[in-house]
């Protein structure tokens, strides 16, 4: 039979056997049919239905009564009762012989519903007279002039009589008595036992056994003691049926049917790895819980109610693990966040196995104080499969880079870009939407998504470039990339608009720099050809020069490079030349630094020779040359973001102009005392302060000539 998978937050029971997924249709034949032997062999019998919470004890019960009225033998009549509806124990006394009077058969019910109502005022607190709801008031009013003069005794038997003549039976469900407060259940199993004790009236208590015994456990007549509690129910339930356990195929075809509509609803899909990943998961701990099909249904109701604002924010896999613990696991999930450092920790995978084992040892006492000793390392081997540091530690041995990579390119949780957004149901507003990036890169590459994303895209660029940069670089790999060129436009214009500042991972020039090598390293070399065009114009040389550098250093450039720097290096020299026919007060230090590096990209030797040739025939100066030369730096998380004096690199120095030639041609400035250069580092950078930076730099560094 198929799995019913249209109504995912209903809990209504079946009521039918062709609704029967469970395959318990022939266990309610078998128990209808000891439930006839009983009414054979006894006038009145309490008979137990008994399962834990959500396992489907209502719909078992509808069935056996579907099947003892379906029975040709005998007359049934099955009536419920709920007595956890009411708000007091007169009005539970009250509606249960109301229950049994509106079911009261054949010729002899006028005198039966005038008994019981006699009957209920003699066990009603304080004598009172407590009508029958639905009673009419002749039969009302000839109960009250007989009240007082009767006893129980005499009113019991006298129902007895008129209940044993009756030609059917009377099923009484009473559903959940585990829900009742201690004085209320002792009511109903007094009812049920003592005082309405009738032929021919039989009932079904349906209750979870270890709930019930705690309610029971708390009343006067247990006083506390779970042994007594449990004597007490056997003499009030004479038969109980258990409902039968859940194989392991049932649950399983429930679940899967269930994930495969989950999936075709959010559109999404798992490959075979991550199918490897939620057997697994499932194995280690998530079949504990999920034992019933409400269990089922809760979890992917939850996938239902929190998915769809993370859709493509998220690893749908990882947020089915995380709502399995946050409903059936809550310490466990409110554990997580307390520890976000250490599950999102993709760099401290150095660890020796002393440190590993330290590490687990800290992870099992962690979970023993919320889930308990005994659980605990399935739990651990159960977030090993969410969390890369956890499943290092589990499996004693450090996972590197490809598999960091993996956590950002899937939006996994254990990935410190992703974590929060699992815990707050959105996207957080300090993060960068996954969607509305791809979005607007689609639409900078020239795809048809609205250029509305683009303007949001560069708006965040501009307040919070690093976030930005970084979300950009996570999931342009997600894109069709067609025209390289667009985004490299665009990332150049976040490049020359945005200030560059240091940061603890790198600036903002940093990341586009790095990003744009990256993009050249995976694109086709036609497109590559037109992001040169792009990258050597004028305003755009500081990036190129910038990034070829950088690029140079790497042991694994690709092909692209040393094409680049051919067509790169002209401009260079382009740019220089027009640099030098200006004062050097006029020129920006962005501008001099061309002339670093074409030192580093061809041939330094050359390079100081060119600005010899400059120096001696103007209008640049040593000093003027060596002032430029002073680096500037900034302090991370500084609140003025001042630039300041730092300091120099003597080989640079006598890389791109020489010490011996600087000092000869400063000689005269050289013969002045000058200070240290420590007193005048971390100054404002103004060109005064670097000036006389340089010149005592070269009063105070001595050669091996010297």
């Amino acid at each position: 039979m198929l799995v019913d998978v249209s109504k995912l937050y209903s809990d209504e029971p079946i009521v039918d056997p062709v609704a029967d997924q469970l395959h318990r249709s022939s266990f309610a034949v078998r128990v209808a049919s000891v439930i006839n032997d009983i009414a054979e062999q006894s006038g009145s019998a309490v008979i137990g239905v008994v399962g834990p919470w959500g396992s489907g004890k209502t719909s078992l019960v509808n069935l056996i009564s579907h099947e003892l009225r379906s029975a040709e033998a005998t007359t049934w009549k099955v009536s419920w009762f709920r007595p956890w509806l009411f708000v007091d124990t007169e009005s539970l006394l009250r509606e249960f012989f109301t229950t049994l009077s509106d079911e009261l058969p054949g010729k002899r019910r006028r005198r039966t519903r005038i008994s019981l109502a006699r009957h209920l005022r003699n066990v009603s607190p304080a004598g009172k007279a407590v009508p029958l709801t639905g009673l009419d008031k002749v039969l009302e009013a000839l109960s009250n002039a007989i009240r007082g003069n009767e006893s129980i005794e005499h009113t019991g038997k006298v129902i007895e009589d008129l209940t044993g003549k009756f030609e059917s039976r009377l099923l009484v469900v009473i559903d959940d008595v585990d829900r009742l407060q201690p004085d209320e259940l002792l009511l109903v199993l007094k009812m049920v036992r003592a005082v309405a004790k009738f032929p021919n009236v039989y009932y079904v208590l349906s209750y979870d056994e270890s709930t019930l015994l705690d309610v029971l456990s708390s009343t006067e007549i247990a006083r506390n003691n779970v042994a007594r509690a449990q004597a007490y129910l056997e003499k009030i339930v004479q038969v109980r049926f258990d409902l039968p356990s859940l194989d392991t195929g049932i649950i399983n075809r429930f679940f899967q049917a269930h994930l495969d509509r989950s999936l075709v609803k959010h559109a999404q899909v798992l490959d075979n790895t991550e199918l490897a990943r939620l057997r697994t998961c499932l194995d280690y701990l998530m079949r504990e819980k999920l034992t019933t099909p409400r269990s089922i249904r809760k979890l992917f109701g939850q996938i239902d109610a929190t998915f769809p604002p993370l859709r493509g924010e998220v690893n749908y896999l990882d947020l089915l693990f995380l709502t399995y613990m946050r409903v059936f696991e809550s310490p466990i999930y409110h554990l997580l966040p307390r520890h976000r450092e250490k599950l999102v920790d993709t760099g401290g995978f150095s660890m020796d196995g002393n440190d590993l084992a330290k590490e687990r040892q800290d992870w099992l006492n962690r979970l023993s104080e919320v889930a308990g000793e005994v659980r605990a390392t399935s739990i651990l081997k159960f977030l090993g499969q969410i969390f890369l540091p956890i499943r290092s530690i589990v499996e004693n041995m450090p996972y590197g880079s490809r598999f960091v990579d993996e956590l950002v390119e899937k939006q996994r949780v254990g990935s410190s870009s992703y974590f929060d957004r699992y815990f707050h149901f959105s996207v957080p507003d300090s993060d960068v939407s996954d969607v509305m990036t791809i979005r607007a890169l689609c639409s900078i590459l020239g795809g048809r998504e609205p250029v509305s994303e683009v303007e949001v895209l560069k708006r965040r660029a501009m307040e919070h470039p690093r976030e930005v940069l970084i979300k950009v670089d996570e999931v342009v790999d997600r894109v069709d990339i067609q025209t390289l060129d667009a985004l490299i436009r665009w990332l150049v214009s976040i490049y020359i608009n945005v200030k560059d500042v240091p940061k603890l991972f790198g600036s903002p020039h940093d990341l586009i720099e790095r990003m744009v090598i990256r993009l050249l390293d995976m694109a086709p070399t036609v497109q590559v050809l037109r992001c040169f065009s792009i990258l050597t114009q004028g305003e755009n040389l500081h990036l190129s020069a910038r990034m070829a550098c950088r690029n140079s250093r790497r042991e694994d450039r690709k092909d692209w490079h040393q094409r680049f720097v051919v067509e790169l290096v002209p401009r260079l020299w382009s740019a220089v030349e027009a640099v030098a026919m200006r004062p050097m007060s006029e020129v920006s230090d962005d501008e001099f630094h061309f002339v670093t590096y074409l030192a580093e990209l061809t041939d330094a030797v050359s390079v100081k020779s060119w600005l010899h040739q400059k120096i001696e025939s103007g209008p640049w100066t040593v000093l003027d040359v060596l002032t430029l030369m002073v680096p500037l730096r900034t302090y991370y998380g500084g609140v003025d973001n001042v630039w300041r004096v730092s300091d120099v690199d003597p080989d640079r120095i006598d890389r791109l102009i020489g010490i011996e030639y600087a000092k000869d041609h400063l000689r005269d400035e050289l013969r002045v005392d000058q200070p240290s250069p420590r007193t005048i580092e971390d100054q404002v950078g103004t060109r005064e302060n670097r000036q006389a930076y340089i010149l005592s730099f070269l009063k105070n560094h001595h050669t091996p000539a010297d």
